[in-house]
């Protein structure tokens, strides 16, 4: 358990659901080399300052875990989708408010969070490329519990990659497919391979298919009751003000709708 708790702060909201989500039939990810391969190959490094590129080639030349999660697709308008994964601490938020999760993800810059799960990982998470079609992010954590008699420090790589496809009833279908590096020092890597590499690899899988399908849901409310949207924009006080304002603008707009100004509050 220990590694599935680092990755839970590591990989932040489109990798961690609530544990209570499990997944469905055939959703099933793959540890396979050569898609690992292919996937270190359609890495932007090209596109990528000097120092990101040599943090994120340490990780993926020599992972600990690679993981390729299951394809997924979901009915969702692209505004909101872009936004939510380029801002996840609004989704764990809303996940707060349900009263289904012990993660909180605290903005630290324009493309850096802080997370911690509250079981002694913490890690900081950065968003080092980000177009359209494709977010890359490096993330960097430690475990200090009563696990293990020292901290276990590691770092993390994901490659998102989206494509968007017009529905014959105007909706817009996202396929999202995600490749995860996973390092860990080596006092972790034993626990990892010989105990819980399989728990771990079902474990990312169902939370990611999860976790887009309830940006699914999101989209839907926001097209169904945009009323609704508005008031749990408001609720949303562990997120800064201006990511708030802005969740609620992109949101209205799915229903096509002006968003109804937010009270500026401070974010816990």
């Amino acid at each position: 358990m220990l590694s599935i708790r680092w990755l839970a702060g590591a990989v932040v909201a489109f990798v961690l659901a609530p544990a209570s989500w499990g997944a469905g039939p055939g959703e099933v990810g793959t540890g396979d080399r050569r898609i690992r391969e292919q996937a270190v190959r359609e890495l932007p490094l090209d596109e990528l300052t000097e120092d990101a590129a040599e943090r994120i080639v340490r990780v993926v030349e020599n992972p600990s875990v690679y993981r390729r999660l299951p394809e997924s697709q979901i009915d969702c308008d692209p505004s909101l989708y872009l936004y939510l994964l380029r801002h996840p601490e609004v989704v764990v938020n809303i996940w707060d408010l349900m009263g289904v999760t012990k993660l909180r993800v605290v903005r630290a810059g324009p493309y850096s969070l802080d997370t911690s799960d509250g079981e002694g990982t913490t890690s900081q998470i950065e968003l080092v490329y980000g177009t359209r079609d494709v977010q890359l992010f490096y993330g960097e954590g430690v475990y200090e519990g009563p696990l293990t008699a020292r901290p276990i420090h590691g770092s993390c790589v994901m490659l998102l990659k989206s494509s968007y496809d017009k529905e014959a009833d105007s909706n817009t279908r996202i396929t999202s497919r995600l490749d995860v590096f996973l390092q860990m020092d080596n006092s972790a890597i034993d626990l990892v391979a010989k105990t819980v590499q399989p728990l771990l690899g079902r474990s990312m899988d169902h939370n990611f298919i999860e976790s887009l399908r309830f940006v699914q849901r999101l989209s839907q409310t926001a097209a169904q009751n945009p009323v609704g949207m508005q008031r749990l924009a408001r609720r949303l006080e562990s997120v800064q003000p201006e990511v708030r304002e802005r969740f609620a603008v992109v949101a209205s707009k799915v229903a096509g709708v002006d968003a109804t100004p937010i009270a500026r509050t401070s974010a816990r």
